[in-house]
């Protein structure tokens, strides 16, 4: 008997809505609220799924004269058992969400349920993307006699358009329209259209190839300094390179000058920086600057990986049509809702661009492949902004309790976090509406070597062990348990090590404070020894 049979069906509760639990102010009821909301999301992400399964097996029954018999039986078969799970989880969360509002279960169970369906949903997304896909074909047939081999795509499949997978197929097309109504805030009249990439580095490399062929060569290109380590090397090796006026993410006077003097024919930053200094260029005032003040075509190339949702520079571009923004993410962090399941990225631009994009990323062979899309979550704003705003939370707890922990023990480590006063962009981050879901942490009077920051990495895991606490290393951010990293050692601006907090719950982070409270202590009896 699955655990669903187990527990009565629920109804009445609208699932993905963004409704948080409303309880008192202390750790405990804070903790259940969070998890509240953290299995609202699980059940979401079931939902949405189940329903993905639901269409692949329509389109199938609706095509089935184009199958096999015996392939027909198996594929519908596996489907509605893949359905079946996808159902279970979806009522068993119910139930759960149904019990906190009741207030039956406390945080320990709620914190058990939340980790096992995440860890079931994050397997089970893998497989079921697998089995949408899984009759498909990477050339589907676009006419033919006997068995068209074009899945459940046969009869819709246009010749020299989608015929090709690698150039562009139906799942995508679909997802890229949910990921703009629900993630891009755009004018009609802009003709905005999103392109679903391999990866974000996909991303970027389709729109540099764009630009090296559209920019007028006499005109020099801005770039910010800050921008992620990969795009600037690709950047600099390109024949764009030589032409490269270099500007400080955090200095908006400078950029606003040297836009002004140089009359760039294309301009370069990230909406928030993963690179040392963990920059924030104030956007808005540099688009509304542009806005004012350009007169002749100029393309703004946004990297919007660490700040989806909350960077929206479509409107403000849009008051000047010389103002092209090319706005560009990668999918495998935040979109993901901490599955971290595959790689994929996405290209947002402007109606005129968009048709010589598409073509560069048939070409380049940089579109994302059909398993990878129906692995991405489908898009929804309100629990991506909410998921958002609690590693926000975790992020700003934690390096206020480091910062606060490192001055009381006179510790030689500093706390970078656009969340804190102190840093450089905290106005621009607090214009932008959002601090980030990762800070730094800087070695002061000690060697600041790679090894040192290897060091102080080793000692969180280690604090963590003894105290029974879920830290991870590893790279990327926007997953469920807090990672520290030490980025790559050839990064331009020098490696750093990076606490990318996870979606804990409260409690959870008193539990962290205190990893990181043993290791301040230790680098305080260093630095004074």
């Amino acid at each position: 008997m699955s655990k669903a049979a187990e527990l009565p069906e629920l109804g009445g509760r609208q699932k993905g809505m963004a409704r948080p639990l409303r309880l008192g102010d202390d750790l405990d009821e804070r903790a259940l609220a969070d998890l509240a909301d953290d299995i609202d999301e699980l059940q979401y992400l079931a939902g949405s799924q189940l329903q993905r399964l639901r269409t692949a097996r329509l389109e199938i029954e609706r095509t089935q004269s184009a199958f096999r018999p015996r392939t027909l039986r198996t594929e519908l078969a596996q489907l509605r058992s893949a359905e079946n799970t996808f159902r279970d989880y979806e009522q068993v969360l119910g139930t759960c969400l149904h019990d906190i509002l009741r207030g039956v279960g406390g945080v320990e169970r709620l914190r058990a349920v939340k980790n096992e369906y995440a860890d079931l949903l994050r397997l089970q997304q893998g497989i079921s993307s697998a089995l949408i896909a899984g009759s498909d074909w990477q050339s589907p047939a676009f006419d033919g006699a006997g068995y068209p081999t074009a899945g459940r795509h046969a009869g819709v499949i246009t010749e020299h358009h989608d015929d090709y997978k690698r150039d562009r197929h139906p799942g995508a097309q679909s997802f890229e329209q949910n990921y703009l109504r629900e993630y891009v805030d755009a004018p009609t009249g802009l003709g905005v259209r999103a392109l679903a990439t391999a990866c974000g580095m996909a991303a970027f490399t389709t729109i540099l190839h764009f630009l090296c062929s559209v920019l007028d060569k006499k005109k020099p290109v801005i770039a910010t300094r800050g921008m992620y380590h990969e795009c600037r090397g690709l950047l600099v090796e390109s024949p764009l390179g030589p032409r490269i006026h270099w500007v400080e993410d955090d200095d908006t006077a400078e950029i606003k000058t040297a836009c002004r003097r140089l009359e760039p024919a294309a301009v370069f930053w990230d909406s928030m920086c993963n690179s040392k200094g963990l920059a924030v260029p104030d956007s808005r005032r540099l688009l509304l600057d542009l806005a004012e003040s350009s007169r002749s075509d100029i393309y703004v190339v946004v990297d919007n990986t660490c700040a989806p949702v909350f960077s929206q520079p479509f409107p403000v571009a849009a008051w000047n049509r010389h103002v092209r923004v090319l706005m560009f993410e990668s999918l495998t962090k935040y979109a993901q809702f901490g599955f971290d399941r595959v790689a994929a990225g996405l290209v947002v631009a402007p109606g005129p661009e968009t048709d010589e994009l598409d073509r560069l990323r048939e070409h380049l062979g940089t579109n994302v492949a059909d398993v990878c899309v129906a692995a991405v979550p489908q898009p929804n704003r309100a629990l991506l902004t909410r998921r958002l705003r609690r590693i926000e939370r975790n992020a700003g707890l934690l390096s206020q309790h480091i910062a606060q922990s490192a001055e009381r023990y006179r510790a030689p480590v500093r706390v970078v976090y656009p969340g804190l006063p102190s840093h450089e962009c905290h106005a621009a981050a607090r214009r932008l509406g959002f601090y980030g879901g990762f800070f730094a942490l800087d070695l002061l009077h000690e060697d600041p070597s790679p090894v040192a920051q290897g060091r102080l990495v080793s000692g969180l895991i280690q604090s963590a062990r003894r105290h029974n606490v879920n830290l991870v290393t590893g790279a990327s951010f926007g997953l469920n348990v807090t990672r520290v990293y030490r980025t790559a050692t050839e990064i331009g601006l020098g490696p750093f090590v990076r606490i990318a907090a996870g979606t804990e719950d409260r409690m959870e982070i008193e539990d962290l404070k205190e990893v990181f409270t043993d290791v301040v202590r230790q680098l305080s009896a260093r630095g004074h020894g």
